[in-house]
């Protein structure tokens, strides 16, 4: 199922477990994961995209690898909170993976998430070497998901 209310996503999955975070872009798929007591998130693989089966398939086996027991999806919102084209076409994603996979999804507003990790990857001078934007995004939302937990 596919929730927009941490509250409500926090409710319907377990205390403990895993939790795969997805910075859904055109060309790739940024991806984080917490360990299963959820203190720390970690960057892990990018997700080069070619077509929805495809990018499922990805998003199932590193579920599968890593039992995931939920995933949040980052919702890339404009400044005012209103929908862009990117945050339709992300939203459609997550309708589509959540048709397709059997695990509970949020969408988490992730404002500004991509222009921090630029920034990190920006001064660990390996911005131009590497798309680990992408990754470093994912763990920013799935960071922000674990503070949030820490209050609901």
């Amino acid at each position: 199922m596919l929730y927009y209310n941490l509250k409500q996503f926090n409710d319907k999955i377990p205390n403990q477990g895993r939790i795969l975070a997805l910075d859904v872009g055109t060309k790739n798929i940024g991806t984080a994961i917490c360990d299963e007591l959820r203190f720390l998130s970690s960057p892990k693989s990018i997700i080069q995209r070619k077509n929805f089966n495809y990018d499922t398939d990805q998003i199932k086996k590193i579920a599968s690898d890593n039992q995931i027991c939920a995933i949040l999806i980052g919702l890339p919102l404009n400044m005012d909170s209103t929908n862009s084209k990117i945050s339709d076409y992300v939203t459609n994603f997550a309708q589509n993976l959540s048709d397709n996979i059997d695990l509970e999804i949020c969408m988490v507003d992730e404002r500004l998430t991509s222009f921090e990790a630029k920034d990190i990857a920006i001064k660990k001078g390996s911005y131009r070497k590497t798309k680990q934007v992408d990754n470093i995004a994912a763990a920013f939302i799935l960071e922000y998901y674990l503070n949030q937990i820490q209050i609901l």
